[in-house]
């Protein structure tokens, strides 16, 4: 568990450094999970930005580059999986 949110973590700060393949590093929230989750893999980016905005207590238009990588991390892993977070959450990752 710690390895893959190490992995997500590193991968968002890829795309907030513009360093990944398919971001600049100028992407808002929204956009960015419309790259990370894409509706072409039966995904809902927009609902999926909602929720991760309202965990951080942001906007979906907010820029990635002003998100901690760690607490977006904790954010997606909170949608994806609650019983994850709360385990993330005990290891003290988030």
């Amino acid at each position: 568990m710690e390895e893959g949110f190490g992995a997500l973590t590193n991968q968002l700060d890829l795309y907030k450094s513009g360093n990944s393949r398919n971001t600049t590093g100028k992407e808002t929230l929204l956009e960015a999970m419309k790259i990370y989750a894409p509706s072409s893999d039966n995904n809902n980016p927009t609902a999926y930005a909602n929720s991760i905005a309202k965990a951080l207590g942001i906007k979906t238009s907010d820029p990635i580059s002003s998100i901690s990588s760690a607490d977006w991390a904790g954010a997606i892993s909170a949608v994806e999986s609650p019983q994850a977070y709360k385990e993330l959450k005990r290891l003290g990752l988030v």
